[in-house]
């Protein structure tokens, strides 16, 4: 999750996430490890933390902090608490990922079968506000005092990926995303699927016990993991895309 503020006068000034890695294909996941702090132009700072992260600016004179707290990318659920030195009115800017717009890529490259917004939720101090975006954010204006809190609420339900018509290598093919994570099957959890049936259920499980800690996908009787977690245990066959069997 990433956010931008502004003055009530229209000037930026921000705290945003900072992707570690951009990715264009779906093969690769984008983990959420740095924060990204600007005030103005020419003023910036790259701090790192682990997917909780604390960052402050200076909006009209007044330093503003903001402290996330997320168990993200396990979950959609995000805590974002704004304490300004003193009550001060500016524009948050939250950033609602793409997956969350029903957008695999901004492109033609890749699509959801169903490609619906997931019902996501954005509260401030309890009550919730707009869901209108802008580029990709969210606009929150008010006075902010301290300790005033901003929960997003993004759910997290299994996906189906297909690739574009026009591309060979996924023609017939489907793979599977939770959230901003894709998924793959490694043949040290199960034999790769020989092909998924496009009627099979797809649960999401939580794994305190496995590779550090994961959430799986049950496609079927397989068993996905995350990308980014394959190759930990040994050398093995893995897969991001499998034969899609068609409904009899």
């Amino acid at each position: 999750v990433s956010c931008a503020l502004a003055n009530h006068d229209g000037r930026r000034v921000g705290v945003r996430t900072h992707d570690a890695g951009h990715h264009g294909s779906i093969g690769n996941a984008k983990p959420l490890n740095a924060v990204h702090l600007q005030s103005g132009i020419n003023h910036r700072h790259l701090v790192y933390a682990h997917l909780a992260a604390t960052g402050e600016v200076e909006i009209a004179g007044t330093k503003v902090k903001l402290v996330q707290e997320t168990d993200y990318p396990w979950s959609g659920r995000v805590r974002l608490t704004v304490s300004p030195a003193k009550r001060t009115k500016f524009t948050l800017k939250v950033r609602v990922p793409g997956w969350a717009r029903g957008q695999v890529l901004p492109s033609d490259l890749y699509a959801y079968t169903e490609s619906v917004a997931s019902d996501w939720s954005v509260r401030v101090g309890g009550v919730a506000a707009t869901h209108a975006t802008e580029q990709g954010y969210v606009t929150i204006t008010t006075e902010w005092r301290p300790g005033s809190v901003v929960e997003l609420d993004f759910p997290m339900e299994p996906r189906r990926v297909h690739g574009n018509a026009k591309i060979a290598a996924t023609r017939g093919q489907v793979a599977f995303e939770r959230g901003p994570l894709v998924y793959c099957f490694e043949q040290s959890d199960q034999p790769l699927p020989a092909a998924v049936p496009a009627t099979a259920k797809v649960e999401a499980k939580a794994r305190l016990d496995l590779l550090g800690g994961v959430t799986v996908l049950k496609v079927g009787t397989a068993t996905a993991i995350p990308y980014f977690a394959w190759n930990n245990r040994g050398l093995a066959p893995m897969t991001v895309w499998v034969p899609e069997a068609a409904a009899p």
